[in-house]
């Protein structure tokens, strides 16, 4: 199944309603998974007419490496943003349901569920992903395309489309491709994380659609994207951090911050100094008081009596009183 360019611009579709790259993700995966459930009347649903998807949420966290809260917070906005609903079930996973979902062009030639090609086609929201093998109990369908050599088709597919339509380096995206071992939906979320890192900070500093934030004008990109995501990367692994969504987003708004020239190198300034000369070379001896000498011995006029030393006390009490 080959990925092309109308993907990635229902990708960013979903960006530009507000959500974020795992957002996107999930529903990515749902919606693989739908065109999968209508190949399969045992998915079907009599009461609305639909077709469903079960996707549990321990399955998806553990496909996109997230807490299953994190999940369960995910699916809560999708159904608030009408993108989809989901249904209870007893003793299984909800049910849920796609709203104005369009099928795969590929299903719509080949063994679509007559129930479900009825299903309203417009307003087409569809992320692909790479088809994934498991049994009929995990909702899908064996496809034939999971040898290894299909998925390198695939990835390679999808690297050309990410190259066209974002304009990545092909550096950095075989970078990606290396760290995540060429797991496409690893692969997807981090592009999403890397375009969310320049957004942010080319809207904080209003530098939207100029040269400088676009990835196929800025040299800087182009020459040290690979390197930084190389480090970053490095650094995942040594650490390694199961959630790292937050880590390599604030580690490319620093290097894109950079490479937008929004960081000023500082200059190391040194200080002159004066050169005094000295004419008069002669050795100052300094003396100490007698009482400051080791061997001193106090003597009686050292002492101040008793009825003067009182004295001065009460007038320095009378002083302070005063103030």
């Amino acid at each position: 199944m080959g990925i092309n360019e109308p993907y990635f611009k229902s990708y960013l579709a979903l960006y530009e309603k507000g959500l974020n790259p795992s957002e996107v993700a999930v529903y990515g995966l749902i919606s693989n998974r739908m065109n999968l459930s209508m190949k399969n009347n045992a998915f079907y649903d009599v009461k609305s007419g639909k077709c469903y998807v079960i996707y549990s949420y321990v399955e998806l966290a553990k496909t996109l490496n997230l807490g299953v809260r994190t999940i369960a917070k995910i699916m809560k906005k999708l159904v608030n943003m009408n993108l989809i609903e989901t249904k209870r079930q007893f003793d299984k996973p909800n049910k849920i349901f796609i709203n104005d979902f369009t099928p795969d062009k590929a299903n719509l030639k080949n063994n679509v569920n007559a129930k479900c090609a009825s299903m309203d086609m417009q307003n087409m929201h569809i992320i692909k992903t790479d088809t994934i093998k498991t049994d009929i109990t995990d909702n899908t369908v064996n496809t034939g395309v999971t040898k290894s050599r299909s998925k390198e088709i695939n990835l390679d597919h999808w690297e050309e489309s990410v190259h066209n339509v974002y304009k990545l380096p092909y550096n950095a995206i075989k970078s990606i491709r290396r760290f995540t071992k060429n797991n496409s939906n690893q692969s997807r979320l981090i592009v999403g994380l890397i375009s969310k890192a320049r957004s942010t900070v080319a809207k904080k500093n209003h530098l939207e659609n100029t040269p400088k934030s676009q990835f196929e004008t800025n040299q800087n990109i182009q020459d040290k994207l690979s390197d930084k995501l190389n480090h970053v990367f490095m650094y995942i692994k040594q650490k390694n951090l199961k959630e790292y969504s937050s880590y390599l987003v604030t580690s490319l708004k620093e290097f894109f911050e950079d490479a937008f020239g929004l960081i000023k190198e500082t200059k190391t300034v040194t200080p002159k100094m004066q050169t005094v000369k000295f004419n008069n070379r002669r050795t100052i001896k300094e003396t100490l008081p007698a009482w400051a000498e080791d061997n001193y011995k106090p003597s009686k006029n050292d002492f101040i009596p008793k009825k003067e030393l009182n004295k001065r006390i009460k007038e320095l009490k009378k002083e302070l009183s005063t103030l």
